[in-house]
């Protein structure tokens, strides 16, 4: 891990923390800082306290872990400015605060090493200073790695390696820069049981926050087999129709990924996979008729109704629409590029004429087919002519002369560039648009009894705190494995 010149770092931070406490759990940032300052007896955020502590603001810091048992140890080097205070706070920090209140001084390899340990505990934390930086180094044998620092020549460094040299070129300067070797970097918990073992390839991460927000750039190199499998997984697509999903809809995403590859995703949700099942018993399988006719990518957008209950939404959810329509409160657009015509208009009639086995009604309309259920409305899908091309279309929650003004309207100008290229896969949630839709909703949205104040629980305290929050991520395939870029902003006071 390499990190910013630590003032730089600081600042940010700083500017991060008092901009985030306007958010719910915010506060406790500035709560952990006043904390963190008092344990180590500075404030590592400002300048002045970074100084204080004998450390050099205007250079930056490093830390790699190593290879230990129990546990992994590390080897941080620290740029000094002062040796003498250094010494004394990290002294204080250790002996006072930590519990390693034993300490030995010896020399290595002609570098003074001063130890701290702990009675029965097999690891120890040792340091020196090394050409204008003191290496602080845990460890079963911490002054072996301090020693080592001390020996290493220049070449011999990571400062002038490859694997440094191609990082900053796939992520740019950061705040926080981390390397992660080939074979390191695995998941845990629940990832862990459909990501299992560690990523084969080399990982980079870098992190910077500001007052505006963070941002996380994470690039992955891959071997050239990898390579091919993410460009045949991710191919992109659909850039331009991304421009046509309502602008005021919290969620827009880009899903760059082939059309099948779209609905195993979606066989994740129970109820999606048994309607699917339930058209596939009835003659049309939409990942062996529908899937290839389509071209890859596909543009997203969800929003909510002007005329959305929130509280039936808190008692019957989303997904359950056999007892209530989701888009009496929802409203879903869903584009995708055609590749057969022909083959598609046969599908999407095959499975009109499937609906009802599976307890819908269809009704042919001049634009597409209107789906009903016991449950109320359903979606509506069709085939569109949209600037010359072809485009297949799902919605739900529009009226038929609604949905005409969308597919005809201007391409919004402030689409962001993750979303109108073509490259890749990208997501946009605006929880500020959300907000603001909740706030035109008239008040017996909320419904009555135990489920309004469970509606307005949450939009009191989740929605509206959050309102200033917008995220962006995208994915890319690169040359050399894949890129992601994740932004997280936060809007200025009074910004909504």
């Amino acid at each position: 891990m390499i990190t910013a010149p630590l003032a730089s770092l600081a600042q940010h931070l700083s500017e991060l923390f008092a901009r985030a406490a306007r958010i719910p759990g915010g506060e406790q940032l500035e709560a952990n800082r006043r904390g963190t300052a008092a344990q180590l007896g500075f404030d590592p955020l400002t300048r002045d306290g970074l100084t204080s502590a004998g450390l050099d603001p205007d250079r930056g810091a490093a830390v790699a872990v190593t290879q230990g048992n129990p546990r992994p140890g590390w080897v941080a080097a620290l740029p000094v400015a002062n040796q003498d205070a250094f010494a004394k706070t990290l002294d204080r920090i250790l002996r006072e605060r930590a519990g390693f209140a034993e300490r030995s001084e010896e020399n290595r390899s002609g570098t003074r090493v001063t130890i701290y340990s702990r009675p029965g505990v097999i690891e120890k934390i040792a340091h020196g200073f090394v050409r204008g930086y003191a290496v602080v180094a845990r460890g079963p044998d911490p002054a072996a790695e301090v020693a080592s620092a001390a020996a290493r020549k220049a070449e011999e460094s990571l400062s002038s390696g490859d694997r440094l040299r191609g990082a900053r070129e796939d992520i740019g300067p950061q705040d926080l820069t981390v390397l992660a070797a080939e074979g390191t970097l695995g998941f845990r918990g629940t990832a862990a049981r459909t990501l299992a073992g560690t990523l084969p390839g080399e990982t980079t991460i870098g992190l910077t926050g500001t007052s505006a927000g963070v941002s996380a750039k994470i690039s992955y190199r891959g071997t050239g087999d990898e390579v091919a499998k993410i460009r045949a997984a991710l191919p992109g697509g659909a850039g331009g129709l991304a421009a046509l999903l309502p602008a005021d809809a919290p969620v827009r995403m880009r899903l760059g990924l082939q059309p099948a590859e779209v609905l195993r995703q979606a066989r994740r949700i129970p109820e999606i996979a048994q309607a699917m099942d339930s058209l596939a018993a009835g003659g049309v399988d939409p990942l062996r008729d529908i899937a290839p006719a389509l071209a890859p990518g596909a543009a997203l957008a969800i929003g909510l109704s002007p005329s959305a209950k929130l509280g039936a939404l808190v008692d019957y959810g989303i997904f359950d629409w056999r007892t209530r329509s989701p888009f009496e409160s929802l409203q879903l657009l869903a584009l995708a590029p055609v590749a057969d015509e022909t083959r598609l208009s046969r599908a999407l009639q095959s499975l009109a004429a499937a609906l009802p086995k599976a307890g819908a009604k269809v009704q042919r309309t001049s634009d597409g087919w209107q789906v009903r259920y016991a449950g109320g409305e359903g979606p509506r899908f069709g085939l569109a002519t949209v600037a010359g091309q072809k485009v297949a279309w799902l919605a739900g929650g529009y009226g038929a002369r609604e949905l005409s003004g969308i597919l005809a309207a201007a391409r919004d100008p402030s689409l962001p560039p993750v979303l109108a290229q073509d490259p890749g896969a990208a997501v946009r949630v605006d929880l500020a648009a959300l907000a603001a839709r909740v706030r035109s909703l008239p008040d017996a949205t909320y419904g009555s009894g135990p489920q309004a104040y469970v509606a307005r629980s949450v939009v009191g305290q989740i929605i509206e705190p959050l309102s200033a929050l917008r995220a962006t991520a995208a994915a890319i395939p690169t040359d050399r494995g894949l890129r992601a870029d994740i932004d997280v902003a936060i809007a200025p006071a009074g910004q909504r």
